[in-house]
């Protein structure tokens, strides 16, 4: 069957039978997978007040302030170019933009 698969003065229709005669003994099936989840929860039984306390040491949390990322260190060039000119470059530009608009 490959023989015949791979000859290429053989008509194109037997080539093609022989292709699909010849696939499932070349080409692996995909084997049956467990796809059972089994997730297993412990529940305790909270009052009122311990969900309330909960809820709002969590709100406090996600609220809270937090001091600002700053870099430390000195600036570099990036690309040949002085990353502070950049910046730079691009206030006096917004700056310009501003005084054209108002």
């Amino acid at each position: 069957m490959l023989a015949v698969m791979r000859d290429e003065s053989a008509a194109q229709d037997r080539r093609d039978r022989m292709a699909a005669a010849v696939a499932p003994y070349t080409n692996a099936r995909l084997a049956v997978v467990d796809a059972r989840v089994v997730a297993e929860v412990n529940v305790t039984p909270l009052t009122s007040e311990e969900r309330r306390q909960r809820a709002r040491a969590l709100i406090l949390e996600a609220f809270r302030e937090r001091p600002p990322r700053v870099v430390e260190g000195e600036y570099k060039i990036i690309a040949g170019k002085d990353a502070t000119a950049v910046n730079c470059d691009a206030q006096a530009e917004d700056e310009a933009a501003d005084e054209r608009e108002g």
